[in-house]
């Protein structure tokens, strides 16, 4: 696990694909901050952790919960000044679709040849989004916002377009529908995290 108190960010803009740093998009926003954002920014402690591989033992869901705990049992931080945000983006995506789109889609046949030593236990698709599903509840249960990244849900869509032949849109559409409950979709997951340190987040890399 890497934590640095500020990332350098940067976001393609335009075609001429200039550095867009948490400054800058602090001072040329002109709408609130999201809802996941607002709430975290006014906590005292607060912490974006950037959920980037899938994690089949569970431990992406026991970082934040490790870091809630060592926070209040370790430094004597209350639990309301505590503000943590989960972003599932890459093959952390899957961490936050429910058991029905793993059973639908067959999400451990499109995660196994990433990990073949896990490629047998990721074939019992609802039983692991089952388990993914109680994670995100556990998390959600402890005030830990979980967010879900619209440009690796797109990516998604279009690569289980290519097995069904059903529309990308359609696919798309299904799996917003099919995130776990209390799951917030966010349109990058690297343009929520220039946010989140532009908000005076840490940034923590998992995966």
């Amino acid at each position: 696990m890497i934590e640095r108190r500020r990332m350098l960010g940067w976001l393609l803009a335009g075609s001429a694909g200039a550095a867009v740093t948490p400054e800058v998009l602090s001072a040329r926003g002109s709408t609130a901050d999201e809802p996941w954002l607002s709430d975290i920014a006014g906590r005292t402690h607060r912490a974006f952790l950037d959920i980037r591989s899938f994690m089949l033992d569970g431990s992406a869901f026991r970082k934040p919960a490790a870091l809630r705990s060592a926070l209040m049992s370790s430094y004597g931080a209350a639990a309301a000044d505590i503000g943590i945000a989960f972003g599932a983006a890459s093959s952390g995506l899957a961490h936050v679709l429910g058991p029905d789109f793993w059973e639908e889609y067959r999400i451990g046949e499109k995660l196994a040849p990433a990990y073949p030593a896990q490629a047998t236990a990721l074939m019992a698709h609802r039983s692991v989004g089952t388990e993914m599903a109680a994670g995100v509840a556990e998390l959600r249960a402890i005030g830990v916002h979980v967010l879900a990244c619209r440009n690796t849900m797109a990516r998604w869509s279009k690569d289980l377009s290519a097995k069904t032949g059903e529309s990308p849109d359609a696919i798309n559409a299904k799996m917003l529908k099919g995130l776990s409950p209390g799951v917030e979709p966010v349109p990058a997951m690297v343009a929520a995290a220039v946010l989140a340190q532009a908000r005076n987040l840490s940034y923590v890399a998992i995966g």
